[in-house]
């Protein structure tokens, strides 16, 4: 009888038991050289309410374009605090390949974009002008954010109940 009783007790306990998911900095892995495939929501999407006691629910995600990256490490002098170096390839109007480098910081504290340079590229407009000597000369430019863009502080904490 105290063997059920005890076994009783604790399948009732159990049912009260809530957890806590963390995520630390150590956790969110990037590999240097490796090749990732990102994907873009499509504007108006359902984005999966976040927080303790949710059901992450991404059926209402519609999953428009995507794109590759792969990463490097290290920064430039002009930002210094990032460590991470992650390339992409872009269509400039959606004619004109243009390369775009994203600087990034990971470490125990945070994740975040910290900027952006884009590649110098030429768009030739004979199609539009009837010239195939013009063209349009698109400057490569850097852009360092105010604040860091995709950012998230670490520890990440979320709520779990079983």
């Amino acid at each position: 009888m105290k063997r059920i009783f005890t076994n009783l007790l604790l399948l009732f306990c159990a049912t009260f038991l809530s957890a806590q998911i963390t995520v630390e900095g150590s956790d969110y892995t990037r590999e240097i050289g490796v090749t990732y495939t990102a994907h873009t929501v499509v504007s108006g999407s359902s984005i999966p309410t976040e927080g303790p006691d949710q059901t992450w629910d991404y059926s209402g995600l519609t999953l428009g374009g995507s794109f590759e990256y792969s990463d490097e490490a290290g920064g430039i002098a002009e930002i210094p605090d990032a460590n991470i170096a992650a390339n992409t390839t872009g269509l400039f109007a959606g004619l004109v390949p243009q390369t775009f480098t994203f600087y990034e910081v990971l470490n125990d504290d945070l994740y975040g974009t910290l900027g952006r340079l884009s590649s110098y590229a030429i768009a030739p407009l004979g199609a539009l002008t009837g010239s195939n000597a013009d063209t349009l000369e698109i400057l490569g430019n850097l852009s360092i954010y105010d604040e860091p863009i995709y950012r998230f502080n670490f520890p990440i904490n979320f709520g779990d109940v079983t």
